[in-house]
């Protein structure tokens, strides 16, 4: 009887444990992963194919890609930060896959990941079962993180880069970037990557109207006429498109 007894409470004390981990997780993450730009934020890249495109590391094109990523990351980070010290924000990011290989994976979905129904489901079960979120972040002594699913699209693409950022009951607290290397004909250029990582520390899009920020059409009428250089405005130079 004591032989059980202590199995029975040694169950008990691992289900406690593990729910405490859990509610540590929740309340860590409590507005998402990526929160807010203050502290260090690691930035993980998720190469991913699925049945419409691919990532070939054999081929040449798809190397060149790959180190234009690194390159327009790297510009990203350089830019969020010198933005966050302008408002008073000691912002850090971690972006660069080859001097930290941990932030980079290689991963193949099942469903249509440009656009479609189920593609976060998948996107979050991946990370909970491949990548050990809390364990890096300990390492790497960080605050937040977001995962940019970077797909290898090309001009046939409809899909169009966005941010699953965080809403209330949220399954996972995991903030996504679905940037897609073409979109509407296209290669996406570094503001478009710092533009998806302000929305997932919580900035709005400003060239529409959101109820949930107060934003009407005057406001937007305002940024037109008064900021249309802002990033949340507009990811290119309104005169030449660059």
């Amino acid at each position: 009887m004591k032989k059980r007894l202590c199995r029975f409470a040694s169950i008990i004390l691992t289900v406690l444990i593990l729910q405490y981990a859990a509610d540590a997780e929740a309340a860590r993450f409590v507005h998402g992963s990526a929160d807010t730009p203050r502290g260090r934020t690691l930035v993980f890249s998720i190469f991913a194919s699925d049945p419409n495109y691919s990532w070939n590391m054999a081929r040449d094109s798809d190397q060149k890609r790959m180190e234009n990523i690194r390159a327009y990351l790297n510009v990203m980070e350089a830019y969020v930060e010198r933005v966050a010290r302008e408002y008073g924000a000691d912002c850090d990011l971690v972006t660069d896959f080859i001097q930290e290989p941990a932030l980079r994976y290689f991963a193949y979905f099942d469903t249509d990941m440009e656009g479609s129904e189920g593609q976060d489901e998948a996107v979050w079960g991946y990370i909970d079962a491949q990548i050990s979120v809390n364990d890096m972040m300990q390492t790497m002594n960080a605050d937040h993180c977001v995962f940019f699913v970077l797909m290898n699209t090309d001009d046939s693409t409809e899909a169009i880069t966005c941010t699953r950022n965080w809403y209330a009951d949220m399954p996972y607290p995991y903030e996504l970037v679905y940037l897609y290397y073409i979109d509407s004909g296209v290669v996406n250029c570094p503001a478009v990557y710092a533009h998806e990582l302000f929305h997932a520390f919580g900035a709005p899009d400003y060239y529409m109207p959101d109820a949930e920020y107060g934003m009407d059409d005057s406001f937007v009428e305002y940024i037109t006429q008064n900021e249309p250089h802002d990033i949340m405005f507009n990811c290119s130079d309104p005169e030449t498109g660059e």
